[in-house]
């Protein structure tokens, strides 16, 4: 397992981490869901069985969430505050890059009204109906963004599950922000 790549942006410090760390120094979790919030794939799938029935129920309650969305739910058995579901583009939607953008900024948007300081971003290249490396820029670019835009968040974390999701946000990151 490689060592985080931390950045500092402004007052916020970025990290991309390698592995799937949850401590209680964070929030919230921010995670890729599906449409129903029921039945994400991947680390999305792990985080809600991990999270508990308690959760499942309140997703069952909040129903669904449209691309380019994100709700909140409470953490159920996890040592953070609140889950953040995000719902990314729809396989084959023109809009694929406008939905994840809006994503983004919905779960940096929910975390800031609820004065998160630290929040975690779980993923895999796998989770988003675009090309792997378009997905991995629009989220630095994204964060970037609100951090320039002034924010009470202290952290933001990019948690990857795989050694070639890690690789390819640090590419990506030296891209965006050279």
């Amino acid at each position: 397992m490689r060592s985080p790549i931390r950045l500092k942006i402004r007052e916020t410090e970025v990290v991309i981490d390698e592995g799937e760390k949850v401590d209680s120094s964070v929030d919230a979790i921010v995670f890729p869901t599906s449409d129903d919030l029921l039945s994400p794939l991947g680390v999305g799938k792990k985080i809600l069985e991990m999270a508990g029935e308690e959760i499942k129920r309140e997703c069952e309650i909040l129903s669904e969430v449209e691309p380019g969305g994100a709700v909140m739910t409470a953490g159920g058995n996890l040592p953070v505050k609140s889950l953040i579901h995000i719902r990314g583009p729809e396989k084959g939607s023109e809009e694929g890059d406008k939905q994840l953008v809006s994503a983004v900024r919905e779960a940096l948007a929910l975390s800031e009204r609820n004065n998160f300081a630290v929040i975690s971003f779980f993923l895999t290249k796998d989770d988003f109906s675009l090309p792997d490396y378009q997905a991995a820029r629009i989220l630095l670019t994204e964060i970037q963004r609100y951090i320039q835009g002034g924010t009470k968040l202290s952290k933001i974390i990019i948690s990857l599950n795989r050694k070639e999701d890690f690789s390819l946000f640090v590419r990506e990151l030296q891209r965006c922000f050279r």
